[in-house]
């Protein structure tokens, strides 16, 4: 329910179309979804909280009015300033809810079991990920600025020794690879990997 553009839901200076406007955009996801694909779970965002004018009252009134749209699946209100918030807003909003746990100032985070018991939907964690892979990439770059090769020796040493093993290797599925070109190719058309150079679909090198 922001208006156009949107901002991250961490950010401030946001804020929000009338909660008839909503309506109607919810009204028409809806209608998309059951003509398109039925399965498909529509999400009520509701970022009120933290806007211009909002108000924790201000978040439920909306939350629940988005609820009385016939089809929405999940509310998800935005921005929610505590763990008593949360749990509030779990109590209140009839259905799934999907509440951010993940940033400030909701710390420290409640564990799974905590956010399972006071009835979230899910434990949500948009961009989890991106969070450690742009840290990780940050400070590897400052390492490698410093000290040059000697920093990607050491990474490449860490990394092998990590007891998930090297990303690469446990991401690209190398051996499904191999078994899916076995199954669906003929001998012929096949792949050499004994005599040609570099990683194996087994995780060996050729040299």
């Amino acid at each position: 329910d922001q208006e156009h553009p949107k901002k991250s839901g961490s950010m401030a200076g946001r804020r929000c179309v009338s909660t008839a406007e909503m309506l109607g955009k919810l009204r028409a996801a809806v209608d998309a979804r059951n003509e398109v694909d039925p399965d498909f779970v529509v999400c009520a965002r509701c970022d009120f909280r933290g806007a211009e004018g909002g108000s924790f009252e201000g978040a439920m009134e909306r939350c629940l009015r988005y609820k009385e749209v016939p089809g929405v699946d999940v509310v998800f209100p935005e921005g929610l300033q505590s763990w008593e918030e949360i749990k509030e807003a779990c109590r209140r909003i009839p259905g799934p809810v999907l509440p951010r746990i993940h940033t400030p100032p909701v710390e420290p985070h409640p564990s799974l079991e905590e956010q399972e018991r006071a009835g979230t939907a899910a434990a949500f964690y948009p961009g989890f990920t991106n969070m450690a892979g742009n840290q990780a990439s940050w400070e590897f770059m400052n390492d490698f600025k410093e000290r040059g090769t000697a920093a990607l020796d050491e990474f490449r040493e860490c990394s092998g020794k990590s007891k998930w093993g090297p990303i690469s290797h446990g991401v690209m599925y190398l051996s499904l690879v191999r078994a899916l070109e076995e199954k669906y190719l003929p001998k012929e058309l096949q792949r050499d990997y004994e005599h040609t150079l570099g990683r194996r679909p087994d995780g060996t090198l050729s040299r």
